[in-house]
């Protein structure tokens, strides 16, 4: 008989969720410090001013809240996917508006529009997304495998491994 194993693409968001989880479990424990995170098949990184045991107990509290229902945890307002959303509504209008009109004037303005546009459209595109394509809740089978510093210089760099059963 055999054993199903979640895919990679399945992994990589089930973390990405948990690091936003943790996240959002860091600031509410008083977070004095930025921190930015980096997600992906077998774990996340956090980059930041953070102790050890800071991280081990937003991370603990961020999973077990997640297996708990706290879905709206994994959705994160700082996340990359809102900059790239925001991007991206940004070179699509700056294309159309360089393709659609000859006139440097109405080009200037179609551009001009698309960036106001890609300013207030891309947050509410790059939420969506996290929802539905770089982020999923569903971290019932997930554990927490390990955890690590790294320090180089004022740079901190914490490894949270994970595995799913």
């Amino acid at each position: 008989m055999s054993q199903h194993r979640p895919s990679i693409a399945f992994r990589i968001r089930q973390n990405h969720a948990f690091e936003h989880a943790t996240l959002h479990i860091a600031s509410k424990h008083g977070l004095r410090h930025r921190l930015a995170g980096i997600s992906y098949w077998s774990g996340y990184l956090l980059l930041g001013q953070v102790s050890t045991s800071f991280v081990q107990l937003a991370a603990n509290e961020a999973l077990q809240s997640l297996k708990n229902g706290q879905s709206e945890l994994a959705i994160h307002s700082h996340c990359g996917t809102n900059v790239a959303a925001t991007g991206l509504i940004a070179i699509l209008a700056a294309l159309l508006s360089w393709e659609a009109w000859q006139n440097l004037w109405l080009r200037s303005l179609g551009i001009a529009a698309g960036l106001v546009l890609s300013v207030f459209v891309g947050p509410d595109l790059g939420t969506s997304m996290q929802k539905h394509v770089t982020t999923t809740p569903h971290v019932e089978t997930l554990e927490i495998k390990g955890l690590c510093r790294l320090q180089i210089g004022k740079l901190v760099i914490h490894q949270v491994r994970t595995e799913a059963r």
